[in-house]
């Protein structure tokens, strides 16, 4: 398995499956990351300071 947080995970919401193999994750260190839990890989990035990192093929924006 792969990491995806540095410290614990503090908490995991899964998405309804009409938005995918998606959960939420949050971590100790104050990010949250949007995980496709297929193949661990993480699709979007947000941080305390507000700003997002999305990945290129995905858009927060057709989720929520």
């Amino acid at each position: 398995s792969k990491k995806i947080h540095k410290g614990e995970i503090i908490g995991l919401i899964p998405l309804n499956r009409e938005q995918g193999n998606l959960v939420i994750s949050a971590g100790s260190e104050g990010e949250l990351f949007i995980v496709d839990y297929t193949n661990y890989q993480i699709k979007v990035k947000l941080y305390q300071n507000g700003s997002i990192e999305e990945d290129n093929n995905f858009n927060i924006k057709n989720y929520f």
